[in-house]
C-alpha cells in the first residue's frame, strides 16, 4: 500500500465487514497504529485505497469529529416541502368529477 518512513508500512484492514481502516505497521514487529477508520463501508464497499506517496511522510493521526455535510440536508428538506406544496396546489385546481347516481 504505502510507506510512512523506512520502518512503517501502511496497509488497508478490511477484516470487519462494516469498517475499513488504514493501519501503520512497524516492520520491526512493534505495535501497529490505526491511521484512519471509516465505519459503514458494508453498504458501498471499498475496493481499493490510493494514497499520494509524497504525502505519507507527513501523515498525522487526529480525531476527525463529525462530518460537515454542508447545507445539503436542509436543501433537500426545503425542496421536498416546496414540491409537496406544488403538488397540493395543482391537485386543488383540478376539476373534480361527480359520480353519477
Amino acid at each position: 500500500m504505502g510507506w510512512t518512513d523506512n520502518r512503517h508500512v501502511v496497509l488497508v484492514d478490511t477484516h470487519d465487514d462494516d469498517t475499513t481502516r488504514l493501519l501503520s505497521h512497524r516492520l520491526d514487529g512493534g505495535r501497529s497504529q490505526v491511521i484512519t477508520s471509516v465505519d459503514g463501508t458494508s453498504s458501498y464497499g471499498v475496493g481499493s485505497v490510493q494514497l499520494a506517496s509524497a504525502l505519507l511522510s507527513d501523515m498525522e493521526v487526529r480525531g476527525a469529529g463529525t462530518p460537515d455535510r454542508g447545507s445539503i440536508p436542509e436543501l433537500r428538506l426545503a425542496l421536498a416541502v416546496l414540491l409537496g406544496l406544488a403538488v397540493t396546489a395543482l391537485a386543488a385546481r383540478l376539476p373534480r368529477r361527480r359520480s353519477r347516481p
